[in-house]
């Protein structure tokens, strides 16, 4: 993930993403529930191209990544489940 950031390779850290949240899930059935799976599925349908849960517990996060012209769509799609879009910046 780290080099596709520093390379500026969107499509790289997409498919990080999604590698990292399909073999999260493949290990423990606890890091997903049906909450968690309807937002990062209206987050997909809705522009995003890969997402994860990071965090612990009950004060853990969804993480998307998406083109910046879909990012309304995708914040109008997770405030319908009680979601909103906080600006992240690397550093």
């Amino acid at each position: 993930m780290k080099d596709n950031l520093l390379r500026g390779d969107f499509c790289g850290l997409a498919a990080s993403f999604r590698r990292g949240w399909d073999s999260k899930k493949r290990s423990a059935k606890l890091f997903s529930n049906p909450c968690i799976e309807e937002s990062y599925t209206a987050a997909i349908k809705s522009g995003a191209v890969a997402g994860k849960v990071s965090g612990a517990g009950g004060g853990g996060f969804m993480m998307f990544i998406m083109p910046p012209e879909r990012r309304m769509n995708v914040g109008r799609a997770l405030s319908k489940l009680n979601g909103m879009i906080v600006p992240a910046h690397f550093t």
